[in-house]
């Protein structure tokens, strides 16, 4: 049946990824790196999410425990605590317009705006 094969697609299109995403093919290599940005992009927003929460997930049986326990309220773990985020560091665009030579014009009007976090 047609369900049959889209199941069975989809498994050799995982199978494929899961073993040819460093190396794909030509033809595939968007679809390839389309699918390893989505998970990249997937595991930073469930940390972040965590974080929102107050919240980190014990490596070792992956329950959700508060971030201020030092060890998982289920298996007894030690909880890796994640790293502070390093401040974002500001960024300046500074736009210079030269002004035409005016007998009576005493400086150059410069500009600087700063785009703060924004690349």
């Amino acid at each position: 049946s047609e369900n049959t094969i889209s199941t069975n697609y989809t498994i050799l299109g995982k199978y494929y990824y899961e073993n040819f995403k460093e190396n794909p093919a030509e033809e595939v290599a968007e679809a390839c790196n389309a699918i390893t940005a989505a998970n990249e992009a997937i595991v930073t927003m469930k940390a972040q999410l965590l974080s929102i929460k107050g919240l980190v997930k014990c490596t070792a049986c992956g329950a959700e425990c508060p971030i201020d326990n030092n060890f998982c309220g289920k298996c007894g773990a030690a909880l890796e605590k994640p790293e502070p985020a390093p401040a974002e560091e500001e960024e300046l665009d500074i736009t210079v317009e030269l002004v035409e030579a005016d007998p009576n014009a005493e400086a150059v009007e410069i500009t600087a705006e700063a785009e703060i976090g924004e690349e």
